[in-house]
């Protein structure tokens, strides 16, 4: 991942974790802490890819909780999933952290596994952000409401 794409996804953590928190976060192991669900491939012929994004979701996360955390001190807690590049093992993933209480997922860099994952993650109430999802599905006039 060069320099750019790992500042990108850093932003995009950090902008996800800004809404977590102007939306009252989600449920973790201990309860000051905001968390949400990273997903992406981290195996496979793609999963350098993932992996990368993951190394720079995990920096940001550090430097914000390093910093203080947010919200009066609440520390950000990243639950790692692997999509494995498959819609079926996205979207359990996705229902499962949801279950759990977490309300954002992000992390996702194919289109297939956003245009999978964002309808359900819509409809548990939750919000979705994919790195580099760009259909019009997504996108679009008629995106799927909480997804970005």
């Amino acid at each position: 991942m060069t320099s750019s794409q790992t500042c990108r996804c850093a932003a995009i953590v950090a902008i996800a974790l800004a809404i977590a928190v102007n939306t009252g976060g989600a449920a973790a192991a201990d309860p000051a802490d905001y968390k949400f669900l990273f997903l992406a491939q981290q195996t496979g012929s793609n999963g350098s890819i993932g992996a990368s994004m993951r190394v720079a979701a995990q920096i940001a996360l550090d430097e914000v909780n390093a910093a203080g955390g947010v919200n009066g001190g609440h520390k950000l807690a990243m639950d790692i999933q692997d999509d494995q590049g498959t819609n079926s093992t996205a979207v359990q993933a996705v229902r499962t952290a949801a279950a759990n209480g977490v309300k954002i997922v992000l992390g996702m860099w194919s289109s297939p596994i956003c245009l999978a994952v964002g309808p359900v993650m819509d409809q548990l109430g939750g919000l979705t952000i994919g790195t580099t999802c760009s259909v019009d599905q997504l996108v679009g006039p008629n995106r799927v409401a909480k997804s970005f």
